[in-house]
Formats: C-alpha cells, structure tokens, sequence
C-alpha cells in the first residue's frame, strides 16, 4: 500500500502546478507517512459504516432468501436464488470479519489492510453478482454502484487501487461469461461494465491527486502558520528583552513615554532633591582588587543602593565610577522629597556598613543632598541615557565631594524642611567650587532613634 521507492526517491516537495492532474504532488518521505495514515484512517473509519450497513441489509435479506419460496427445479430462477443466497451469505461473514477486525487489530497500519482487503472483497463481489444477475436479465447497476462508491470514498495508494479494480474487472469479465444468456448479451455488458469501472480507477486517482494536494497545501499553510508563530514569539521575547533593557536602563515613566512614541524627551522641573554618594578612597581600593573582585563588590554595593532609593521612593539617574546619582520629587515634587531623601542618605552609609562587614574590608560613603531646579531628558539613540542637569545637580555633587567620610551633607535652605524629622549638624560655612561660601548642615539621625 506505498507508492514504491521511485516516488520517495525524488525531489522532497513539487509544486503542484508541475505535477500530471492525476499525481498530485510528491511528497517528501514524513509528509508522506502522515499522509498515508490520513488516508488510512479515512479508509477505516468508512468501511467501519459501510459494513454495519452491509451487515444489516445482508441479514435482512438472508431472511428474505430463507423465507420465499423456491423456483422451479432446474430453472434459471432457481440457480440464481442459490447464487444469490452465498453472494448473501458471503457479505455477511465478511462484513461481520471486518468489524470484528477492526475491534481486536491493535494498529492502525493492521486495520488500514482490513479496510483495503473489504474494499476488494467489496468490488469483487459486486462484479459476481452483476454475473449472477444475468440468469434472469437483470442489469449491472450493483456492479456500477460499488464501483463509484469505492472510487469516491475509498482511497488507497496507486498500485494497491489497480490490483483491487484489477481483481474486480477480471472477475466481472468471468461472471459474465458464466452467467450470461447469450455471448452477445455477455460482450455488451462486459463492455459497459469494464468501461465504467475504468472510469472510475481514473476518477479514483484524481481524487487520490486532489488529496495529495489538498494535504500539501494545509502542510505548506500549517508550516507556513508555525514559523510566522514562532517568528512573532521570537519578536515579542525581543521586544520584552528591549523592553526590560530599557527599564533597567531608564525610569518607568520615561519607558512608557517612549512606547508611546515621543522622540524626544526633555523636561523642566522647578524643584527637585539630588542625592549624590561617593565611596571614600576608591582609587587605592580598586588598585588592591582584580578587575573581578572589584566589579563584585561595585555591584553588591550599587545593588544595595538601588534597593535603598526604591525604598524611599527615589528615582535612580545613574552611577559614575563609584558615584551614585538618585533624585526625588522628579515626578511629584514637595517638602517630603527632602526627608526621604535624607532617609536614603542615612540608609545607604548603613548599607556601605553591611556590605564593609560582610566583605571585610574597611568602606565608607560621602553624600551630599542639594534641592533645587533641573532639567532631564534622555540623550544618545543607540545607548539611551537618562541624565540631569542643573545647579541642584552641581550642588548636590560639591556637597558630596566636601562631606567627611559616613558624613551626609545638605545645604541650609533643604535642611530647614526636615528639621523636624532629623537632627543636624551645626551649620557650617564652606567654599563651594563655582558657588562661593554656602552654609550646609549634616544630616544626623533620625528623631526617635526610629530607621531612617
């Protein structure tokens, strides 16, 4: 029931177009399998029907044959009754062997053989009884019938479909040489009847064809369906990655900002609270450490710091070096900005203390906090930064660059809104590098002795 080696030999896959009407298309060897059991399948499943229906219509007749009375002894009439009653009693021992079959075979490939063995039993049988038919001038209508039927709901590959018609023609031949009155009432209905049933061999095949197209264009769209699936899979886990990258580089809102398609993103805003830290002696620290250790350490310090500031609800700018920039108020600013930020200050030289335990070495941490106007915006187009600008911003880095180690520094101005959270620092007088004289104060502890 294969098409042969010649067929799997050739190209993996034609075009239809290219192809005789009555091939089809060439399959390639696994398409071709998953094919055959398609077909297979279809073959089981309507020779399962037609044999209940066989069954049920052969058994009402065998009642029929066991109940009329019979013909005269040595007529025509008679010899066809008995003909006829085996024809009966032929179809339903096969039908009810195939059912049979088809409930206790274990694979499928055993079953298609079943369904292939009644499809020839079918057309063989149909031809002997147009013989039969003949001892009382009865036509070949059930010889045509089962003929179409097999062609139209049966298929089978090509060489196991030429042997079943094969069969069935020589047979009807033979059935009508036996049974025929005349030799010239023989010749006609042998002509007719092979004449048809080659029509519909013909007509099988270019069904067989159209399947074999039908399967390889539901096999190009399914194939065709399953990469544009996994190419949007593949583009949406790109976007998501670009997506995750752009949040790991740049604030939320900034990202949506730019999902909604602004080009350009540059911002004024009135007021704001920088907070600048820096470690203290990191030159002589990164010339002791290997290039290893040193990434290690920065990135266990930056990523406490990071847990820090999104606790207090600042927005991380970016790290420079050993530098760390935050900012709050950017998007809601107010007096709380300037607490919360004094917070993140005195968090973050506890967390330069855990992580100088932890690692067992002696680190420390500057931070200077200025409040004030700036400006922001997102620059470059293939590495997107996010980036502040202003006298807050210089501020806040002088102040850092002035602090003692485990010293917060804030100017006087932002220090008087949290006077009543923190205690300060005197206030001290200092020379700012392109300010002049600016009076700061140090950030304590938090009243209450409460966290910061």
């Amino acid at each position: 029931m294969t098409e042969g080696a010649r067929d799997e030999a050739r190209p993996s896959l034609i075009s239809p177009g290219r192809m005789p009407f009555w091939r089809g298309v060439n399959l390639e060897p696994e398409a071709r399998r998953a094919f055959q059991a398609e077909l297979e399948q279809a073959a089981i499943d309507r020779l399962r029907v037609f044999s209940v229906l066989l069954l049920v219509l052969h058994v009402a007749l065998l009642i029929y044959d066991f109940g009329v009375a019979p013909a005269a002894a040595g007529s025509a009439e008679l010899r066809w009754q008995e003909s006829l009653l085996i024809m009966h009693l032929l179809m339903v021992g096969a039908t009810g062997a195939v059912l049979v079959g088809f409930r206790v075979l274990p694979t499928r490939r055993s079953k298609a053989f079943v369904a292939y063995l009644m499809t020839a039993f079918f057309l063989s049988w149909g031809a002997v009884l147009s013989g039969v038919d003949q001892l009382i001038g009865a036509g070949i209508t059930v010889y045509l019938i089962v003929n179409l039927a097999c062609a139209l709901f049966v298929t089978f590959e090509r060489t196991a479909t030429f042997v079943a018609f094969g069969v069935s023609m020589a047979l009807f031949v033979a059935g009508q040489l036996n049974f025929a009155s005349t030799p010239a009432l023989a010749f006609s209905q042998w002509i007719n009847g092979a004449s048809f049933a080659l029509t519909c061999l013909f007509f099988s095949r270019m069904l067989y064809a159209a399947k074999t197209r039908d399967f390889w264009q539901r096999e190009t769209i399914a194939r065709q369906n399953a990469e544009l699936s996994a190419a949007n899979d593949k583009l949406a886990d790109e976007r998501t990655k670009s997506e995750n990258l752009l949040r790991a580089t740049l604030p939320p809102r900034i990202v949506e900002r730019l999902k909604r398609g602004e080009t350009r993103v540059a911002d004024a805003h009135p007021a704001v609270t920088i907070l600048w830290a820096d470690l203290c002696g990191f030159t002589e620290l990164a010339s002791e450490l290997t290039p290893t250790e040193l990434v290690d350490l920065l990135d266990e310090l930056f990523s406490s710091f990071d847990a820090v500031v999104h606790a207090f609800g600042l927005e991380k700018i970016k790290t420079v070096g050993d530098g760390y920039l935050a900012v709050a108020g950017i998007a809601d600013p107010g007096d709380l900005d300037v607490v919360a930020a004094a917070g993140a200050g005195l968090a973050l030289h506890r967390a330069v203390a855990d992580v100088s335990v932890r690692r067992g070495r002696a680190l420390s941490l500057r931070v200077g906090i200025a409040r004030g106007p700036a400006m922001a915006g997102v620059l470059g187009r293939e590495r997107l930064l996010y980036d502040l600008w202003g006298d807050a911003v210089n501020v806040a880095a002088r102040l850092e660059t002035a602090a003692r180690p485990d010293e917060t520094l804030i100017t006087s101005d932002a220090a008087r809104s949290i006077a009543d959270t923190y205690a300060l620092g005197p206030e001290v007088v200092l020379e700012i590098k392109g300010k002049g004289t600016m009076t700061v104060r140090s950030v304590i502890t938090r009243r209450g002795g409460g966290e910061p």
